[in-house]
């Protein structure tokens, strides 16, 4: 499984000509997941998971560049996550 996000689709900073801090910042991403689960015996299952998420920077995380100045930070990127879970569930009887 490939996790990631693509890259920026349009980063723009119209700092300079419009004088108000602004920018535009475009993302597009896919976030697989797959699952699986094995009944192995009767009452016990076995499970499965990976999966890859993307969290996209807040408004206040753009707002100011690095070292605290203020301005559009275009260069802040998508944080990436992956995960795997495993599980077993045993359901007796009686």
């Amino acid at each position: 499984m490939r996790c990631g996000a693509k890259k920026p689709a349009a980063s723009r900073d119209a700092f300079l000509s419009n004088v108000d801090d602004s920018g535009e910042r475009t993302f597009t991403d896919t976030e697989p997941v797959i699952g699986l689960r094995w009944q192995v015996a009767q009452g016990l299952n076995l499970f499965a998971s990976l999966a890859c998420g993307a969290e996209i920077p807040t408004l206040g995380g753009v707002a100011f560049q690095p070292g605290g100045d203020g301005g559009f930070d275009a260069a802040l990127n998508v944080w990436i996550s992956r995960r795997a879970e495993a599980a077993a569930k045993w359901r007796g009887t009686g």
